[in-house]
């Protein structure tokens, strides 16, 4: 493995809240850009090559809650919304001053488009799960026409024709498909539903729905819009490698965009219903988004590799493009696990192994700003899917079931012993952790286990063992821990609190004062353990509470200042 010279970092991390507008020809986003700000961006689909529109007027005022909606006539619509208010303004590209329509005051808000050029867009306010209202915006003021009525909460929406939508109701717990017929405001269930399905995707005539199966997993099915026949289940299609999201249906309804996952990368299939076999598109490898739509000018996509953010890619007909130049990171095998490598750990000056949260997550191989910043500054980064990562069958995923700290903390210790031997004997300093959430758990833990096995150790918002953060965290937190299996009762040497005393190893703690997941008493009662024993702030470790950020500081307000501070002190040491 040899080391690799990374170019300029690219001035967006990352991009959300993908809307297409409902003819495929335009894309609304916001860009997380790297100074910690978010910006609405435009983009033109239809020539094959997605292109950004210039949007002066765009950027000033977004936060992660703002949607953008591409309008038919070439606008961008934003809602912006918080504490009740949702304002609703239009970006011109070339204009650099946002026109006003006016403000919805409702506490759920949610933008549609309109297949028709007579109106700009459908509002879906919701009022939990009780009832959902279709208002259709047609001018400022803003002009509101109700549509339709729903009794239950709308998730998703795909238009079948210039009146009828189709979505997924939910109510009472249960959900179901359903069909809004705007012109008349009656909503009837999808013809031919069977009992748990949940409808996925619509379009030629077709829909494509999820049935549960009794092993806890679920089949693919496909049925004529109108129920005129069964539901059909395709062998081939629900025989597909790897973790399965279908993505969309082409206009006919005769093939479906399939997104595969297996480890850290994704495939791109396209499944030919009819004869129920599935081709790989060749791509660059990386991973591709939850959202894509398939219209005139082909199937449009978000892809992200290592060294390019989620950007739009089009895949018109059997074509492809393939990004130039040598990816910046590999995929190698650590200690049994996969891992996304950047530079190379056996000969660079500095290596960390990287754990991520969760623990239901992984790595991917695609654009991350923190680690890539970490290996523009020298530093390898071995990036561990230990056991519990998904994306590697169930067996991986589920070794850890009400055993943290146990498969895991093995897998990370082994990873650690073939770094530190190769390293050591070669002159090399030991390598160092960093961990995010459970990952940072998991990291302190590693360093306390085995001190002389690592030179230093950074965590982003640990918690101090699953007990004590059942005990601190809110209902929705311990609602999370039980669905991730995480055991009810914790062993001292899983407990931070009580195996401080054997840290060591510098250590580098983070925590944003507004964390809503691992509430920030968690890193305070760790570092007012460390005060007790007797351990130097400054010289043995330092604690850096970041105000205003939440559970990700590196990626929130101030998140630059943040990366800079974690990068150097895996760098240098330096508390």
């Amino acid at each position: 493995m040899t080391a690799t010279t990374l170019t300029a970092a690219p001035e967006v991390h990352a991009r959300l809240g993908i809307a297409y507008s409902a003819d495929g020809d335009r894309l609304g986003c916001l860009a997380a850009r790297a100074d910690g700000r978010y910006t609405a961006e435009l983009w033109t689909l239809r020539d094959g090559t997605p292109e950004r529109a210039h949007l002066p007027a765009a950027g000033d005022a977004e936060t992660p809650r703002t949607q953008c909606l591409p309008l038919p006539d070439g606008r961008l619509l934003l809602c912006r919304g918080g504490g009740g208010r949702h304002d609703l303004l239009t970006a011109t590209p070339g204009d650099d001053r946002p026109r006003p329509l006016g403000t919805v005051h409702h506490a759920a808000v949610r933008l549609l488009p309109w297949p028709g050029r007579d109106a700009l867009a459908v509002l879906v306010t919701t009022d939990g799960d009780r009832r959902s209202t279709l208002r259709l915006l047609t001018g400022p003021g803003p002009e509101l026409v109700d549509l339709a009525g729903i009794p239950g909460g709308l998730l998703g929406g795909s238009w079948l024709d210039g009146r009828h939508l189709a979505g997924l109701v939910v109510a009472g717990g249960a959900a179901h498909g359903a069909v809004v017929d705007t012109a008349t405001g009656r909503t009837t269930p999808l013809p031919g539903a069977e009992a748990g399905e949940r409808l996925l995707l619509t379009g030629g005539g077709r829909a494509l729905v999820a049935v549960p199966t009794a092993g806890g997993g679920h089949r693919l099915g496909l049925r004529p819009l109108d129920g005129s026949t069964p539901t059909a289940y395709p062998d081939g299609l629900n025989s597909l490698p790897g973790t399965v999201r279908p993505l969309a249906l082409d206009p006919s309804g005769g093939r479906l965009a399939v997104r595969s996952g297996h480890g850290a990368v994704d495939r791109l299939l396209i499944h030919d219903l009819a004869a129920d076999t599935a081709v790989e598109l060749p791509s660059a490898p990386g991973t591709f988004g939850d959202r894509a739509h398939w219209g005139r000018a082909g199937l449009q996509l978000i892809h992200s590799t290592p060294d390019t953010p989620a950007t739009p890619v089009t895949v018109p007909g059997r074509h492809r493009a393939r990004p130039a130049g040598q990816p910046s990171a590999a995929l190698r095998e650590f200690a049994g696990s996969e891992a996304v490598v950047h530079g190379d750990p056996w000969t660079a000056e500095r290596a960390v192994l990287a754990l991520h949260g969760g623990p239901s997550a992984a790595w991917r191989y695609e654009f991350d700003p923190l680690l890539r910043e970490f290996a523009a500054a020298g530093i390898a980064v071995v990036a561990l899917n230990q056991r519990g990562s998904t994306g590697y069958g169930a067996a991986h995923r589920d070794a850890i079931r009400d055993d943290w700290g146990g498969p895991d903390l093995d897998d990370v210790q082994r990873a650690g012993r073939e770094l530190a031997a190769w390293r050591t004997a070669n002159g090399l300093e030991a390598p160092a952790l960093y961990g995010i959430s459970y990952g940072a758990w998991l990291a302190v833990l590693a360093a306390a286990v085995a001190p002389d096995r690592w030179s230093r150790c950074a965590a982003v918002a640990p918690f101090l063992s699953v007990p004590r953060l059942a005990a601190a965290g809110s209902p929705g937190v311990r609602s999370l821990l039980d669905r991730l299996a995480a055991p009810a009762e914790t062993a001292a040497e899983r407990d931070l609190y009580r195996q401080a005393d054997r840290i060591r190893v510098p250590l580098l703690l983070v925590h944003g004062d507004r964390d809503e997941v691992v509430p920030v008493g968690q890193s305070r009662e760790l570092r007012d353990r460390l005060l007790a024993l007797g351990r130097r702030p400054g010289a043995d470790f330092t604690y850096r509470e970041i105000p205003g950020a939440g559970h990700y500081p590196p990626g929130g307000p101030g998140g630059a200042a943040v990366r800079t501070a974690l990068t150097d002190f895996l760098r240098t040491g330096a508390l």
